[in-house]
């Protein structure tokens, strides 16, 4: 296993204690500033997968797709109300864009480019049971 498919993990007590561990992967690993992508999630037990994978224990990808269409469809026809200016109805991108911007389930991870912004959707509702994580 390559040294940039091992993973790591290190524990932060501070934020200059993270910016420093970013400072140091970044040079290790030969990243280059703002063009790195980063995820924060507040429970590093769960898998890195898209959430509509997490709805049910299904066996197969057939099974999670159905699934995803009907959300995203029920979100589309209830949308309208709510959206000033709705992507039309064909543009299946904007649409799965908008549905995780507002929380649904879909089959995309949203990353930052910002180290920052990662860190804080890591420790917004962090409960003591679980540590949280940046990807």
């Amino acid at each position: 296993m390559s040294e940039y498919t091992q993973k790591e993990i290190v524990k932060i007590n501070s934020i200059q204690d993270y910016l420093d561990a970013i400072e140091l992967y970044t040079q290790k690993l030969g990243f280059l500033k703002g063009r790195t992508l980063f995820r924060g999630m507040t429970d590093c037990s769960l898998p890195l997968i898209p959430k509509v994978y997490h709805r049910n224990e299904v066996s197969n990808n057939r099974e999670y797709a159905i699934g995803e269409s009907d959300i995203l469809s029920n979100f589309m026809k209830k949308s309208y109300s709510f959206l000033s200016n709705p992507p039309k109805d064909d543009d299946y991108q904007k649409w799965i864009a908008i549905a995780q911007h507002y929380g649904i389930p879909t089959r995309i991870l949203d990353w930052s480019e910002g180290c920052l912004v990662s860190l804080f959707f890591a420790v917004k509702m962090l409960d003591t049971q679980n540590d949280g994580v940046v990807w």
